[in-house]
């Protein structure tokens, strides 16, 4: 069976649920304490593929970083601007939707430090 986005978009519930459970906030704290020992200075460009509703990317946001979220799932993306509006990062985290297949026609012209 081939994934698309709706496939996505149709968990997005239990996504959500995971990340509330207390396993998927020690998972992502986890996740962001590893990123933190590995990243450059805050002037980087990060790009986070396969985002979803960039739980990972609002949260180097917040320290700072500029993030390009990448996803298939329009609504994962969608919550994910919502969230960032919510954490009042909108102005450093930019969503797009696309499959990975054809990322280089999305964003041929930008330069990342950091994927």
């Amino acid at each position: 069976m081939k994934a698309t986005s709706q496939t996505f978009d149709s968990s997005i519930d239990a996504w959500n649920n995971y990340q509330d459970a207390p396993w998927g906030k020690l998972r992502y704290r986890m996740v962001e304490a590893n990123l933190s020992r590995h990243l450059p200075p805050l002037s980087a460009q990060v790009l986070d593929l396969g985002g979803g509703n960039g739980f990972d990317a609002i949260a180097l946001a917040k320290q700072g970083y500029s993030i390009t979220v990448v996803d298939f799932s329009a609504e994962m993306l969608g919550q994910g601007r919502v969230l960032a509006a919510r954490e009042g990062v909108t102005d450093l985290v930019t969503f797009q939707q696309t499959d990975v297949l054809a990322l280089s026609q999305l964003i041929s012209k930008q330069t990342f430090d950091v994927i």
